[in-house]
């Protein structure tokens, strides 16, 4: 029997320990006392766990070859087929019926229950990895060593990854990805979430731009739409920038000239303070006003046309300074480099070294896509296992 050791016990090992041989005995180490935990937390403890839209600008790289080997269609067939039931919603986001990510984990469990060469060992943590004579050697957090046939790395660890300077094995440092941005100050604002408002951003002539949710934090700034511009800074090894909200994108410059106009026609004998009440939140208007060096106890009347092109640019170009990324991340941007891995994702430096899920230099954008490479890799490490 050939022996395997796995270390990490998340999504794309559950999977890996699913497709993998009956003559192949697999033991997979996770440093902490729960499997998948990741998939637990995932998608507010609902777990997006894969997207029925897929297109080239879901993942930092071109994975289309790997990808197509366990697609999105396969993977939800395989969950079906395994007792858990799924359901899709407007933007494509596939989740399980019962909206409980702990469904996920346990059908897995239950379908690796019934096969005999899988093994787990918890609260253990790998120290060191080398290898002689083909073999490699696997030193515990108590001091002692395994001998295995092969090593799957699937944790996405910094210190995991300094394990593989011995092998010649390239990878970027991990940096934090899918997270909150601190930013300057947002403390009249804090705890005020827009919809379908756009941000952009742009970094060495690159540019991001995304329609969607905002939340406004006191010195931070979220939601999916954030998680997504973190990825793109994660990418560029940039989070110190200048992003800038759009919060009427649905309207261009002129047509929102046009529409101010018309309320200070219809709102004249409100004072300036109330100009917003109907189209921004309190915070928001007060925001907007007080950037545009409006007098609150004013008449409407008195707004002339030059103050609506400077209330038009505050609305159209919020301006919010970004630092550093908050500590709340759910991904990593970096790892192991694809070009010095195989198309079974084994390194090419190394027969029986593999790599899969987030050790590997792939992220996506929010919306199952990081689960679905996990669910990929995982297949195509346990099948050429």
């Amino acid at each position: 029997m050939k022996e395997v050791c796995i270390i990490g016990g998340g999504a794309s090992a559950l999977m890996c320990a699913c497709f993998v041989k009956n003559n192949v005995n697999i033991t997979i180490y996770e440093k902490t006392s729960k499997l998948g935990k990741k998939i637990i937390v995932s998608g507010n403890g609902r777990c997006n766990l894969t997207n029925i839209n897929m297109n080239k600008y879901s993942y930092s790289c071109n994975i289309n070859n790997h990808m197509q080997r366990f697609t999105n269609e396969q993977t939800i067939d395989f969950f079906n087929s395994i007792g858990l039931e799924t359901y899709a919603d407007n933007e494509g986001r596939v989740y399980p019926i019962t909206n409980s990510s702990q469904s996920v984990v346990d059908v897995l469990n239950n379908y690796i229950k019934q096969k005999n060469n899988i093994k787990f060992v918890q609260n253990t943590e790998i120290i060191d990895v080398f290898n002689e004579k083909s073999q490699y050697f696997v030193k515990l957090s108590d001091s002692s060593i395994k001998k295995y046939d092969a090593v799957v790395f699937a944790s996405g660890n910094q210190t995991n990854l300094k394990l593989l300077d011995k092998f010649n094995v390239e990878y970027n440092n991990f940096l934090p990805s899918l997270c909150a941005l601190h930013t300057d100050t947002n403390k009249n604002l804090s705890g005020i979430r827009v919809f379908n408002v756009g941000v952009s951003c742009s970094i060495n002539n690159d540019k991001f731009y995304e329609e969607g949710e905002v939340l406004f934090k006191e010195d931070a700034i979220s939601g999916i739409v954030i998680f997504n511009l973190s990825a793109f800074m994660s990418r560029k090894k940039s989070f110190a920038n200048d992003i800038y909200v759009d919060f009427l994108p649905k309207m261009n410059k002129q047509d929102l000239i046009d529409e101010l106009s018309k309320r200070v026609v219809n709102l004249s004998k409100l004072k300036v303070k109330d100009f917003f009440t109907g189209l921004f939140v309190g915070a928001i208007s007060e925001q907007i006003l007080s950037k545009a060096h409006l007098n609150y106890n004013l008449s409407v009347s008195t707004i002339n046309n030059k103050q609506i092109e400077c209330i038009v640019d505050i609305i159209k170009n919020y301006h919010i300074k970004t630092f550093s990324p908050c500590d709340n991340n759910q991904v990593c941007s970096g790892g192991v480099k694809l070009s010095f891995l195989d198309d079974n994702l084994q390194s090419t430096n190394n027969n029986g070294l593999y790599f899969m899920g987030e050790v590997v230099d792939v992220d996506g954008v929010c919306g199952g896509y990081n689960l679905q490479w996990a669910w990929t890799s995982g297949r195509i490490v346990g099948e050429s296992l």
